[in-house]
């Protein structure tokens, strides 16, 4: 037997070996498994609490409903109310779930909160108050966070509580902060921009955008005489091409002379 096969055959058992000495909870597994514990930590208030939307005074439940304004939460249960420390739009007491001050209709034995605006019961998924109709929880998932998020099952892509009709979730990316596609179709947020082809589709800046044959610029598609080939955005409420430039006037393209 060659020296570099014996070599190569004491490397193996030594590595087996030290496998073996490992602890069984410090194996990581090949593939990544979702840490939902975060989800259940749930933290009551005190007088002097302020858990993201949510304060306590004496016997009573708070909520800011934006920066100016706060309400009385009129049927929670200040001994049992808690807040989700990870998602803090979310409150529950022994009774009742809350998003801000929006009261959710949910199976409090099986629901938790997956983002700050989505949460998952066994049959149902939410979009802050909103139910998400047919959507599957079993394979719903949160694909971008933020002021809007969007979510996704095994069957269609979520913008917030808007359902991408006949969207892809298997092919959907996103462009940009507005534009995403599949396979199928572009998307201008949650609207599908008609005729607009996947496959050539770019950004020219920002809201702006064009495929083999048009141009499209907030959600619409602008009319065919536009000039693509010297079409410019420099930034200032106008879109420009040879013969003029062009703005939106109650959803139409106006064109005047510069």
């Amino acid at each position: 037997m060659k020296p570099f096969r014996v070599i190569e055959k004491v490397r193996i058992i030594l590595v087996l070996v030290l496998l073996l000495m490992i602890p069984e909870s410090h194996i990581v597994s090949a593939t990544p498994q979702m840490d939902k514990s975060y989800n259940h930590e749930w933290v009551s208030l005190n007088d002097s609490d302020e858990i993201g939307r949510y304060f306590r005074k004496g016997e009573k439940i708070y909520v800011h409903v934006n920066g100016m304004i706060s309400e009385e939460l009129k049927n929670a249960d200040p001994t049992s109310f808690r807040v989700n420390r990870k998602f803090s739009e979310f409150g529950r007491d022994k009774s009742h779930v809350w998003f801000i001050a929006g009261e959710l209709s949910v199976n409090q034995a099986t629901w938790e909160p997956i983002s700050q605006s989505y949460s998952i019961d066994e049959i149902k998924v939410y979009c802050g108050v909103h139910q998400l109709t047919n959507a599957d929880p079993k394979t719903f998932r949160v694909i971008r966070e933020g002021l809007a998020e969007w979510g996704a099952d095994k069957e269609s892509v979520y913008n917030g509580w808007f359902k991408l009709e006949n969207s892809d979730p298997q092919t959907f990316q996103f462009i940009n902060a507005s534009f995403s596609k599949d396979k199928n179709s572009v998307y201008f947020f949650q609207n599908r921009l008609d005729g607009a082809d996947p496959n050539s589709f770019e950004i020219i800046k920002d809201n702006v955008a064009k495929d083999k044959s048009a141009i499209f610029a907030f959600g619409k598609k602008m009319p065919s005489y536009i000039d693509r080939a010297s079409v410019r955005v420099p930034g200032d409420g106008y879109i420009y091409d040879k013969n003029g430039r062009y703005h939106l006037h109650k959803g139409e393209w106006i064109r005047t002379e510069r």
